[in-house]
């Protein structure tokens, strides 16, 4: 959100769970945040002060094992095995580093057939 100053005519940015767009309240979620930082960087780096338009990528949530829900763009909703295969496609996908992209799907292998490691908190 962008706000402008009474006295100095200035502009102060507010991102994430700090902002508040008066007539477009958007839910205090990570991906409104990160949306509002690139956001916030091109009109920094570009002098250019567009307003900002948030678009809704999904939501998802793994219930337990081989169950969860989504809700995709559009009305798209999904549950239960379909569901849980996107939650696990996501997760991967995002994940940055090529390490991780191997070790995930042997955590998920381990925690399967051995269960999950309760003994550490």
């Amino acid at each position: 959100a962008v706000v402008s100053t009474q006295s100095t005519g200035d502009s102060v940015y507010a991102l994430g769970d700090c902002a508040r767009i008066e007539n477009n309240p958007l839910a205090m979620l990570a991906q409104v945040a990160n949306q509002q930082g690139k956001y916030l960087g091109s009109a920094l780096n570009s002098g250019k002060d567009k307003p900002f338009k948030y678009k809704f990528l999904g939501s998802m949530a793994q219930l337990g094992t081989f169950d969860a829900v989504a809700e995709l763009p559009g009305s798209a909703k999904m549950c239960g095995f379909s569901a849980f295969l996107a939650w696990r496609a996501a997760y991967w996908t995002y994940s940055v580093s090529i390490t991780n992209k191997m070790l995930i799907p042997m955590y998920w292998f381990k925690s399967y057939w051995f269960g999950r490691d309760i003994s550490k908190f």
